[in-house]
């Protein structure tokens, strides 16, 4: 994964997202500069309305690049931080530095 070229990593996260996870949407986010930015939707529809991005003063944000935690809307205080935004969320880490590159986010699932 080192070696390749970042959309081609991409692609093959959203493969096995699909193989493990099997939701029906998500999205995976990167962090850039102070906020998480979309770089992959998933079965996201016109009517969606789904945030793009989230800035470092949301509470998500906190949650996920802050405390580097692993959110689920079946725990209602997690729920709460996802304000409808989805169901399922954790950090990227880069592989060798531990560092949060990003989120992978559940919006939707069987």
């Amino acid at each position: 994964i080192d070696k390749r070229h970042p959309l081609d990593v991409l692609r093959g996260v959203e493969d096995l997202v699909v193989s493990f996870v099997n939701p029906r949407k998500f999205s995976i986010f990167l962090l850039e500069k102070d906020a998480l930015t979309v770089s992959t939707k998933y079965a996201w529809g016109d009517s969606d309305r789904y945030a793009t991005s989230f800035p470092s003063n949301s509470m998500l944000f906190r949650e996920i690049v802050g405390k580097r935690r692993v959110l689920s809307a079946v725990n209602q205080d997690d729920e709460a931080i996802f304000g409808g935004q989805g169901m399922l969320a954790g950090p990227l880490r880069h592989p060798t530095s531990g560092e949060v590159i990003g989120m992978l986010k559940v919006e939707d699932m069987n």
